[in-house]
């Protein structure tokens, strides 16, 4: 439906984007996400013809649309800062895009109260059609902002950081509605966040942007489970980092690195992600939740076997703190110059802080990056 075809953005000295590709499909919930300053904001406004591009081209349907003027593409924008006419009333502020088209369209009074009044029972404020912006909480101007933008049909919903105003409890309840009103029209939404969190949750994909650049497109579990650049695993969720030496090509697309823990030498399997294989300094990245804990010597061998014969990796190390939560808790074990790592796991009655525990954890969760894609 929208390709974004190398796409460049400079502000004098600065490049702000770097021949950027995506491709979003009709109906998707597609999130850009990460840090301040990394281009995702600067690309929606390019797409919403806000700013124009260096370089490069944005097609609609096949068809060349970043030569066009914002009004006549067919996206509408909801911003962070709702930006709601606060001497309008809810509904004339849902009903002031309709009225402007109307000069054209020639929507008649009745058709534009039927819209509204559509828009305003399903983003659930009937009742609130005579209020002002003023007296309204933040997830109910949200809601209106929403509605102004859809009640005009776009064929593509801009989103920018359209939640992040909002406090813990309404941000859940507003990304539980948003997927909902998204899922139920069918209309393609671009939104940007900073919280992975908030765009696991949400997103059909998810492209990470790096200083301008897409690190990675794919779908939200792929992007958690596989991250293809050491910049996403670091990124997306928590992990353990454990620098080594590449020292074997095990068998694709499995290696094996040499580790140092508290002066014992000792191998860990993982994926190479990227890069070469060849020798050199690597850093192995495994999640928290992908570690299973044993007071040391406790391991049975079937907790230790992995696939055909090969055994998972095991690091040594001295419980620091357990915190409890229930079914699963947290546990810092200290491994002498590895620092210390977090777990997640399911703890054995009889560990306590102060013994001695072993770390296991699969080679197929364990993903390894070249140093020099780290740095």
């Amino acid at each position: 439906m929208l390709e974004i075809n190398n796409i460049t953005k400079q502000h004098g000295n600065q490049t702000t984007l770097r021949n950027v590709q995506l491709k979003i499909e009709e109906g998707e919930f597609f999130s850009l996400l990460g840090p301040s300053g990394c281009g995702k904001t600067t690309l929606l406004r390019l797409l919403a013809g806000t700013e124009t591009a260096s370089s490069g081209e944005v097609l609609f349907r096949g068809k060349r649309i970043d030569d066009l003027n914002p009004q006549e593409r067919p996206f509408n924008m909801v911003f962070q800062s709702y930006a709601l006419f606060p001497h309008l009333s809810i509904y004339d502020n849902i009903a002031f895009g309709l009225r402007i088209k109307s000069r054209k369209n020639k929507f008649s009074e009745s058709e534009i109260d039927k819209k509204v009044e559509a828009m305003l029972a399903m983003v659930h404020l009937e009742k609130y059609a005579e209020r002002m912006p003023g007296t309204l909480s933040g997830g109910q101007c949200q809601r209106v902002a929403l509605a102004r933008a859809l009640v005009n049909e776009p064929k593509v919903l801009l989103l920018d950081e359209p939640l992040s105003a909002l406090d813990a409890k309404m941000r859940e309840v507003m990304q539980r509605d948003l997927r909902a009103l998204q899922q139920k029209l069918g209309i393609t939404f671009i939104f940007v966040t900073h919280d992975q969190e908030e765009a696991l949750i949400l997103s059909d994909r998810i492209a990470v942007m790096n200083q301008g650049r897409i690190e990675q497109v794919c779908h939200p579990r792929e992007m958690y489970e596989s991250p293809q650049s050491a910049y996403v695993a670091r990124f997306i969720g928590s992990n353990n980092e454990i620098p080594g030496t590449l020292v074997e090509d095990t068998a694709a697309p499995f290696v094996t690195l040499q580790i140092e823990t508290s002066g014992v030498q000792q191998r860990v399997r993982g994926q190479m992600q990227g890069g070469s294989l060849n020798q050199g300094q690597v850093m192995a990245f495994v999640r928290p939740e992908k570690i299973d804990i044993f007071k040391n010597g406790a391991a049975t061998t079937e907790d230790l076997q992995w696939t055909q014969g090969v055994q998972k990796n095991r690091i040594l190390g001295i419980l620091t703190n357990l915190v409890f939560r229930g079914q699963f808790n947290d546990a810092h074990v200290d491994c002498g110059n590895l620092g210390v790592f977090k777990v997640i796991a399911r703890l054995q009655n009889n560990l306590e802080i102060g013994d001695d525990v072993e770390l296991v954890f699969a080679p197929v969760d364990t993903f390894v990056f070249a140093v020099n894609e780290i740095e």
